[in-house]
């Protein structure tokens, strides 16, 4: 597989992402389905901060090849969800797409050969390569949350 090949499949998850969220009001983005559960917007900021973050470590892999998220990632994971949990369409449409470009340009910054480098994830037994990496930490997740935006809004009564 080369970047060009990736590049489609994170832009199409990408796509799938902006399409969950196309036309929300400002009810289906911000109304939990339950206690405990992300409202579409929360869910949306989590998409904005972590697709950019995991393609960054894919891509310097080579200098620390264990992606698992330090604390600090994880503090600025939850500050970052918590700041935008409030964010009207437009802006998360606005942020969404810039996180977009800039995961984009970091993946086709990366050569074909970047995509062999072994990874692990933390203190477990996950290992494999870069691309495996980018499929599971960005693209999959992406199309997990697209879903699961859906799936918020229609509980919520919209979508």
């Amino acid at each position: 597989m080369d970047i060009q090949e990736l590049a489609l499949e994170l832009q199409t998850a990408q796509q799938e992402v902006a399409a969950s969220l196309a036309g929300a009001t400002e009810h289906e983005l911000h109304t939990a389905p339950g206690d405990g559960e992300w409202t579409a917007s929360e869910v949306a900021a989590h998409v904005i901060e972590m697709q950019a973050m995991w393609m960054e470590k894919i891509a310097n892999a080579d200098e620390e090849p264990d992606l698992a998220r330090s604390h600090s990632e994880i503090e600025r994971r939850t500050a970052s969800v918590e700041a935008h949990s409030g964010d009207d369409l437009g802006t998360v449409t606005h942020r969404l797409a810039e996180s977009c470009g800039r995961t984009m340009e970091i993946l086709q910054g990366m050569s074909s050969s970047d995509l062999d480098r072994p990874v692990t994830y933390g203190h477990t037994s996950a290992s494999g390569t870069s691309l495996e990496a980018a499929r599971s930490l960005v693209i999959s997740h992406l199309s997990e949350h697209a879903q699961q935006i859906t799936d918020t809004r229609r509980a919520v009564g919209g979508g």
